[in-house]
């Protein structure tokens, strides 16, 4: 009997310990799930708080888009605007020249007449009268030219006469007429330009004369007393011919270096007595643009500036005719 109780009794401490480590495992596993559980709320908040800043973002995206598109369709409805405003500028600025040309050419014609009128001797008071009436009225014609210019630009009916020229046959002609301007101020003209063996450009004779008797003029008008103008030119890497002039005045200020090419801005003539329209410099870059060239400017305070015109040489103008050639080519 002792044999079996203690027989007993040890099965039931091994039950026991059993249902112990069993119990042990339970609360270990139940841990786990607590935890597991604890877990999966915290990455449920987690996925929650993710979801909500995304619906969140959408929603600022697509109210940033209707922004957007509301913004775009002011712009297209301000560059209508824009647009259509300064093409009635154009066309008002096109007829008002054409309507004044009419009795400007009569005045002048008027005044023409009187001068050469030996037979009806004017007194020194009329013949200073009559030669304030043309210069006057050349100033006029000249700003009516200009006008029309413009005009013509910014509708995009400027005619060009494209060419292969060599440029120093304008360069000299242009120096000549520069020259008359320069003596009456003692402006001293230095020729640096066609002297060099200079290739051939593409552009237009008449509208390149003009640019460049436009900054011949500038650097004459706006130069000291007894200063110089030098004109420059240089061939650059990219295939275009630089050509430059540069003056001797007071130079640019920094803060007014922004509104040189814009028209009717006349810096440098506050207080001064140079005659000019303010739209020289506008129509001149926006020519040379149309020339499929390049304008721009450095300039020093007290020192002078100096602007420049690159063309583009006959050579390059070539090269992507070839290259356009081949491109057009049909493989075989």
């Amino acid at each position: 009997m002792s044999v079996l109780k203690d027989s007993r009794q040890t099965r039931f401490h091994k039950s026991k310990a059993q249902l112990i480590d069993e119990i042990e495992v339970l609360e270990v596993t139940l841990s786990d799930y607590v935890k597991l559980e604890k877990a999966l709320r915290e990455n449920e908040q987690t996925l929650e708080r993710y979801l909500t800043d995304q619906l969140d973002t959408q929603e600022r995206y697509q109210a940033q888009a209707a922004d957007m598109a509301h913004l775009a369709e002011e712009l297209s409805f301000e560059k209508q605007r824009a647009e259509a405003a300064s093409e009635a500028k154009s066309q008002f600025l096109s007829s008002m020249s054409h309507e004044l040309r009419t009795p400007l050419n009569a005045i002048l014609g008027f005044a023409q007449l009187l001068q050469m009128d030996h037979e009806n001797s004017l007194s020194k008071a009329q013949s200073d009268s009559v030669r304030n009436i043309l210069s006057g009225g050349s100033l006029l014609s000249a700003l009516i030219e200009d006008l029309l210019d413009l005009a013509q630009i910014e509708t995009g009916n400027v005619q060009l006469n494209i060419e292969d020229i060599q440029p120093q046959d304008i360069l000299q002609q242009t120096l000549l007429t520069a020259n008359v301007l320069a003596e009456k101020r003692g402006i001293t003209l230095v020729d640096q330009g066609t002297t060099k063996d200079l290739p051939s450009i593409r552009t237009d004779t008449t509208r390149l004369g003009q640019i460049l008797l436009n900054l011949l003029a500038n650097a004459i008008k706006y130069n000291r007393d007894a200063g110089t103008a030098t004109l420059d030119c240089d061939l650059r890497p990219d295939g275009f011919l630089r050509i430059s002039v540069t003056d001797t005045g007071h130079g640019i200020p920094v803060d007014k270096r922004d509104a040189v090419f814009e028209p009717f801005d006349r810096i440098g003539k506050e207080g001064k007595n140079i005659e000019g329209t303010g739209i020289g410099l506008t129509i001149t870059k926006q020519l040379i643009e149309a020339l499929g060239g390049h304008m721009d400017f450095e300039s020093e305070v007290d020192k002078g500036s100096t602007f420049w015109v690159d063309l583009p040489l006959s050579e390059k103008f070539r090269e992507s005719e070839i290259a356009v050639q081949v491109l057009a080519k049909p493989s075989t």
